[in-house]
């Protein structure tokens, strides 16, 4: 495993903004953050099924500042690397592993954050211990402001990071002009097998209707858009052709499996297990019969 540099300084975790459709919900018309001023939250080191046991935030690597470059390295006497627990427990005037993950300690533990912007400075070592067990808990903390939009769990703070934040919103902004610049260059047919893709609405099949829904989206996620925008055009074609032909029933996706469906409604053969490998069968050459009758009934 590699290691990973500690941080220093000052840190600041603030509070999520609230987004329009929240304060109309919260009917918090001047307030902007997720809950009242002056409340605040507490967070302990969450157990973490990934990890089968609690992430304290402190089990990355660093240099072992101990180790013996005229020792053979070994992982238990000599380690070149050790958890950063090791160090934090030095810091604080700890027993050896009373940091581990599965001690006591953190059935006690817990660190609070207010309705306002929360220093840690880090030369501190118990305001350290705090952020890295804050940092550990993704669910609720946000890593950067920008990916606060992108946490399906919508989290009540994030961490400031301006200098992060400052190179993902230039690649956001690289990848958005990317995205409209192909969006422009796309025919409406492409931008239809897009949609289809991307599982955009396709009910009213107007173009300027289709063309609002993909920009819409577009706009919210470039890198979402490039993933299939930038696939071989005959491929996404083929795809948007499975998907629509399972809308329309001519295929059906059934306990697994994605099965050509006969005239008199019974199942046929199976095509694959899923659109991809659908699409996969459909491209071979030898299959290219099975193709043309599928987009003939779709497009009937």
């Amino acid at each position: 495993m590699s290691e990973v540099k500690e941080l220093k300084g000052i840190k600041r975790i603030k509070p999520a903004p609230l987004t329009p459709g929240e304060v109309v919900a919260l009917g918090y018309e001047k307030q902007d953050m997720k809950f009242p001023s002056g409340s605040f939250r507490k967070y302990a080191a969450v157990y973490k099924r990934s990890l089968g046991r609690l992430d304290t935030g402190l089990e990355f690597l660093v240099k072992n500042p101990n180790f013996d470059k005229t020792k053979e390295e070994n992982d238990l006497t000599n380690p070149k690397q050790i958890p950063y627990a090791r160090i934090m427990e030095k810091k604080l005037g700890k027993k050896p592993m009373e940091l581990a993950p599965d001690s006591e300690f953190w059935n006690d533990f817990s660190a609070r954050l207010e309705c306002k912007t929360n220093l840690f400075d880090l030369s501190i070592p118990e305001q350290e211990l705090q952020f890295y067990v804050l940092k550990a808990n993704t669910d609720a903390i946000a890593e950067s402001l920008l990916k606060l939009d992108s946490n399906s769990s919508k989290p009540l703070f994030y961490i400031e990071d301006p200098e992060a934040d400052a190179e993902k919103l230039e690649k956001a902004q690289e990848s958005l002009q990317e995205a409209t610049m192909l969006f422009m260059e796309m025919s409406p047919e492409q931008k239809r097998n897009v949609s289809w893709i991307l599982g955009l609405p396709m009910e009213n099949k107007k173009e300027v209707v289709v063309n609002t829904n993909l920009f819409t989206l577009l706009q919210k996620n470039p890198e979402k858009f490039l993933i299939v925008a930038k696939k071989n055009k005959d491929l996404v074609e083929l795809e948007a052709l499975v998907l629509r032909a399972i809308d329309k029933g001519v295929l059906r996706n059934t306990n697994g499996k994605i099965y050509k469906v006969l005239p008199d409604g019974n199942l046929g053969a199976i095509l694959g297990n899923d659109v991809q490998t659908t699409v996969s069968f459909l491209n071979t050459p030898k299959n290219s019969e099975i193709t043309e009758n599928i987009d003939k009934e779709v497009n009937n």
